[in-house]
């Protein structure tokens, strides 16, 4: 059954074939009890009406009052069922789903068949005008995946067949066999386009809100960097220009358009093409260097370089193979910066041979005082998967060194580019 439902949810949502979409099924089911709660008040009233005017047209009688009070209840304990759930269960429970798919598939199967009695039981007759309503408009009153309903059609259409074979002439069966083969698959048109509708809104908020929270992260990572670095960066070019002029004269130029780059960058863009951070690499180390001296070498082998990374991509990761790797090496060590070309993909590998920790990835780096290398490298990892739907690996030995690769498309469209807002190429 389970493997019935995925390839169905496939078939009909293939446009979110790229997005996991059951991610939105608690998100889904909670609506879901909030309109139960709506509808069943609606309900209440529309049965109400009903019942009172067959009493009106037809006389007062058991067949025109104990079928609607029945629904009543069923309705009753709906909505007070719904809000029990809404109060007790958190929204983010996997008991959620559960519940509204019980309570939501009660509301619609009792008015399915509520409806079916009168026009098929009590009077007879070609399906009713009034059967397609109530089977239409049950399909578009809830957000779900298609199996729900196909399954709930199946139900009903399984039904209306049994009653009408025992029940009704056989040119009516076989009319209303046709047309509520009709129903079905109009039904499931509504509830197909509904879903993908709201799933195209939960993807644009959910977008949205990540783009919010890793620009809060990218200002964070800028606060907590640029200050410690700025400090010892203006010191040696201080006392450089008592020293070597020349040599403080270039230190200044790159730490100028260090500082320029970064600060446009940050606040202006969210990608930046890579021979752009590159440079901003080069001004970074260059003035590492100058405390470091011959203690860090650094290494270039850049086979491709026409594609875009997200800004402060690569900052964070080298900053920590200097910070943590190279520099509390004693006699220092190498960094070695590289790209290759993947048919339509860029590896991008850091590596340096500094004293290392034993992890296999970023969650196994150990967290201490100075946690900001940590949180940098974190936050990179999810603007490459966030934002260009890529992947970043980690592995890191013990007095042999740190590898990061980063693994990106090497074509971003404008598109693309253009989801998150305040986007310039």
């Amino acid at each position: 059954m389970k493997f019935f439902k995925d390839k169905l949810n496939h078939l009909m949502l293939k446009i979110f074939k790229e997005q996991n979409i059951k991610r939105f099924e608690k998100t889904l089911a909670w609506d879901n009890l909030v309109s139960l709660v709506s509808y069943s008040k609606f309900a209440l009233i529309v049965i109400l009406v009903f019942m009172a005017g067959r009493c009106l047209i037809y006389g007062f009688s058991v067949i025109n009052t104990v079928p609607f009070l029945i629904e009543w209840a069923i309705i009753i304990f709906l909505l007070f069922g719904s809000k029990k759930v809404l109060k007790v269960i958190d929204k983010n429970s996997k008991h959620i789903v559960m519940h509204a798919r019980f309570l939501t598939s009660i509301f619609s199967f009792s008015a399915f068949l509520l409806t079916m009695f009168y026009d098929i039981v009590v009077k007879p007759t070609n399906i009713s005008v009034i059967m397609y309503i109530a089977l239409l408009i049950i399909s578009a009153t809830f957000d779900s995946y298609p199996h729900d309903y196909i399954l709930f059609y199946t139900v009903c259409f399984a039904t209306i067949v049994s009653f009408e074979f025992f029940f009704v002439p056989r040119e009516i069966f076989i009319t209303d066999t046709i047309n509520t083969l009709f129903v079905i698959l109009g039904g499931a048109y509504i509830i197909t386009h509904r879903l993908i509708v709201k799933i195209d809104l939960l993807v644009k908020i959910e977008e949205e809100q990540n783009k919010e929270l890793l620009d809060a992260k990218t200002k964070m990572i800028l606060s907590q960097m640029q200050p410690h670095f700025l400090y010892n960066v203006l010191a040696t070019i201080r006392v450089l220009y008592k020293k070597d002029q020349e040599k403080a004269d270039n230190a200044m130029d790159d730490f100028s358009a260090y500082l320029r780059a970064n600060i446009d960058n940050s606040i202006k863009k969210t990608y930046i093409p890579f021979s752009q951070e590159l440079e901003n690499i080069k001004h970074y180390l260059n003035l590492e260097r100058l405390r470091y001296g011959d203690k860090l070498q650094v290494f270039y082998n850049i086979q491709v370089s026409s594609f875009y990374l997200p800004v402060l991509t690569l900052q964070p990761v080298v900053e920590n193979a200097v910070k943590h790797g190279v520099g509390n090496k004693k006699g220092g060590g190498s960094i070695i910066i590289s790209t290759l070309n993947e048919n339509d993909r860029v590896l991008i590998k850091i590596e340096d041979n500094g004293v290392g920790i034993d992890a296999d990835s970023i969650d196994d780096i150990p967290i201490n005082n100075d946690n900001r290398g940590h949180i940098g490298l974190i936050s990179v990892k999810e603007r490459i998967e966030v934002l260009l739907g890529g992947t970043m690996l980690f592995r890191s030995r013990k007095n042999e060194g740190t590898t990061v690769i980063i693994d990106v498309p090497k074509y971003v469209s404008e598109e693309s580019i253009n989801k998150f807002v305040g986007s310039h190429l």
